[in-house]
């Protein structure tokens, strides 16, 4: 008896453990709307940098440690109350955008003396999603297909997809995309971020 439970709970741990495996590996192929810019300027489109923030664009590149996590050009909208980051591959050619993040912009944040300006009231992007938004507006835009979290109190969306049969991957032959929203405790959209995921 002892050996046949023993043989029992050995071919459950066997299962869990090649279950986690295949979870960690599957595919995800999540239906939802791409966002592909902001205000002008478009992912993976170096010419749209640098007509939206000129020709010497790349000379305001910069790396700098924190949650970003990529080397970026930051810019501001008119009034500088919002922040706009692009983000580059490390290797990757110069002005290529390969994600982007508006948030606003906090009073401490000390700004980098490379920090571009557009003369906007607020930033857009191509799905027409700015800052200040509601939860459903967002969403309405996007899709349903999105996993919620939260953290310290704040709603977190995530739109994400690594099909290797998307359309949409293959035709910026990308691994991965994701799209990351961040709301307030009233419910409106303080961070938006997205971009592909690095090869």
């Amino acid at each position: 008896m002892n050996k046949l439970l023993k043989g029992l709970v050995l071919c459950s741990i066997i299962w869990l453990i090649a279950g986690n495996c295949f979870a960690q590996q599957k595919t995800c192929s999540a239906t939802f709307k791409h966002d592909t810019g902001v205000s002008g300027i478009k992912l993976q489109s170096a010419n749209s940098t640098m007509a939206t923030l000129g020709k010497n664009s790349w000379g305001r590149e910069f790396e700098k440690e924190d949650g970003f996590g990529m080397p970026r050009i930051e810019v501001t909208n008119a009034d500088k109350t919002q922040l706009l980051r692009l983000g580059f591959f490390e290797g990757d050619f110069e002005n290529n955008v390969q994600a982007f993040q508006i948030q606003y912009l906090p009073a401490n944040y000390k700004r980098s003396a490379k920090t571009a300006k557009i003369n906007t009231p607020a930033f857009i992007s191509a799905l027409n999603i700015k800052l200040g938004m509601t939860k459903a507006e967002v969403i309405k835009r996007i899709g349903n297909s999105y996993k919620s979290t939260k953290d310290k109190g704040f709603a977190k969306l995530k739109w994400y997809t690594n099909d290797p049969n998307s359309a949409f991957l293959k035709e910026y032959k990308a691994v991965g995309y994701s799209i990351e929203c961040k709301f307030d405790t009233s419910g409106k959209l303080t961070q938006y971020y997205f971009g592909f995921e690095y090869p």
